[in-house]
């Protein structure tokens, strides 16, 4: 009976939220310039509450992850979460101390520019006062400044209670 080893193969580290093919490996650095939105990108189209940004800017995949791993960790199975972006744009940088030239560096991370005004993240299925919170503590993650809102024509039967619960009201026993 033989027996053989079996080696045990090392993961490297999956960078999530990358595309699977590129025309190109590495890109021009670019720039955000507000131009004119299109509905589908400001407003709320699948769920019930978003966070919109407020600057442009560019956000790392890491960023995004580390966003979407608070919400995910404390939404149940009938409580959903969507990213409305991608991680497209692959940034190089040189090594450190290294001579001019040479060509451009390797790529370090991956991020994806956004403008002001643009949905990040949606979330259905859950009550407001727990949608802010999750989003409140994802947008610290994030770069730049964010904005909760809540769809407009959304009623919502916890407002009424959370102002009952309100630490600030006093309520008198008759």
């Amino acid at each position: 009976m033989k027996l053989h080893n079996k080696k045990t193969k090392t993961k490297k580290n999956k960078v999530k939220n990358i595309p699977k093919r590129q025309k190109f490996n590495k890109l021009h650095k670019g720039s955000v310039t507000p131009v004119s939105y299109t509905k589908s990108t400001t407003s709320l189209q699948i769920g019930r509450f978003g966070l919109k940004l407020l600057k442009n800017g560019r956000i790392s995949s890491k960023q995004l992850n580390a966003a979407k791993q608070i919400i995910t960790k404390v939404i149940r199975k009938k409580e959903k979460l969507w990213i409305r972006s991608f991680t497209d744009i692959p940034i190089t940088a040189k090594p450190k101390e290294v001579r001019m030239g040479k060509g451009k560096g390797n790529i370090e991370y991956w991020a994806l520019r956004i403008k002001s005004g643009c949905l990040l993240l949606e979330i259905s299925g859950i009550t407001k006062k727990k949608a802010f919170v999750l989003l409140n503590a994802a947008s610290k993650k994030l770069p730049l400044p964010t904005l909760f809102i809540q769809q407009p024509n959304y009623l919502t039967k916890d407002w009424k209670i959370n102002e009952t619960f309100s630490p600030t009201k006093t309520t008198k026993n008759i």
